[in-house]
C-alpha cells in the first residue's frame, strides 16, 4: 500500500464510557449495517451494558431497536425527555444511549452524562451539523470516489477543523482496504467499515408491527 495508508494505524481503543458521533453514508441501505456494527463494536469486549436506550421518534427506527437489544426507546419532544435519559444514565452508569439519525442529543447532555455511560449519535453525512463535544468521529466506507460522499467527508472533517494533508489520495487507500475513517482529538486512524454483523433478530410482535405500519403506509 502507498505512504498515505500505511502512517495510519487501526483504531484500537474501547469505545466504552465515549462519545462517539458516526456519519451514515449518502445509500439509505447501507445504514442499518453501520448502526449495528457501531453498536457491536461498542460492545466488544466488556460485560453487558446494564441498559440500552434507543432515541429515536421514527417509526422503523424504533423497529431497529429492538433488533439492538434496546431496554427502552424514548421519543424526544423537548429537554425534560432528554432530562428523563440522563436520570436514567445517572441510576445505572453502565448505559449505551443510541441516538438515531433523526433526533440530536443536546450538548448540555454530552457534559453531563456520567463517565462510564456511552453515546453513539448517528447523523447522516449530508448534514452540515457536527459537534466538537465527541471524542470520537467515525466516517463510512467510500466506495466510489466520483460519487457525492467523499466530498462529503471531505467537508465534514473540514468543518472539524482537523487537518488531512491530501485527504482524497488517504481516502483513496481506504476505498481499496474497505476501510473508514477515525478522528479522535488530533490522532487520525482507520476502522474495518465492512465487517459483517450478525442479522437484527426482533420479537415476532415487533416484526408484526413493523409489516402491519409498512402495508398502512403503501395503503
Amino acid at each position: 500500500m502507498s505512504g498515505a495508508f500505511v502512517q495510519l494505524e487501526e483504531l484500537d481503543e474501547r469505545l466504552r464510557g465515549k462519545r462517539i458521533l458516526t456519519y451514515l453514508p449518502g445509500a439509505s441501505q447501507q445504514s442499518l449495517h453501520y448502526i449495528r456494527l457501531m453498536v457491536s463494536n461498542v460492545q466488544a469486549g466488556g460485560e453487558p451494558f446494564v441498559r440500552i436506550i434507543a432515541v429515536t421518534n421514527s417509526c422503523l427506527y424504533r423497529a431497529y431497536s429492538d433488533g439492538l437489544g434496546a431496554t427502552l426507546i424514548v421519543g424526544p419532544r423537548d429537554n425534560t425527555d432528554w432530562s428523563l435519559i440522563l436520570t436514567a444514565c445517572t441510576a445505572h452508569p453502565s448505559t449505551l444511549i443510541v441516538v438515531f439519525p433523526d433526533c440530536k442529543a443536546p450538548d448540555a447532555l454530552l457534559g453531563r452524562l456520567p463517565a462510564a455511560s456511552t453515546l453513539i449519535q448517528f447523523r447522516g453525512l449530508e448534514e452540515s451539523w457536527t459537534s466538537r463535544l465527541y471524542g470520537f468521529y467515525f466516517f463510512p466506507h467510500v466506495a466510489d470516489m466520483a460519487g457525492s460522499d467523499a466530498d462529503l467527508v471531505i467537508k465534514r472533517v473540514t468543518e472539524l477543523q482537523h487537518s488531512v494533508p491530501d485527504l482524497r489520495s488517504v481516502l483513496k487507500e481506504l476505498r481499496l482496504a474497505g476501510a473508514g475513517l477515525v478522528l479522535s482529538g488530533s490522532s487520525l486512524h482507520w476502522w474495518d467499515a465492512r465487517e459483517e454483523v450478525p442479522a437484527l433478530r426482533r420479537r415476532p410482535e415487533i416484526t408484526a408491527a413493523l409489516l402491519h405500519f409498512l402495508a398502512d403506509t403503501v395503503g
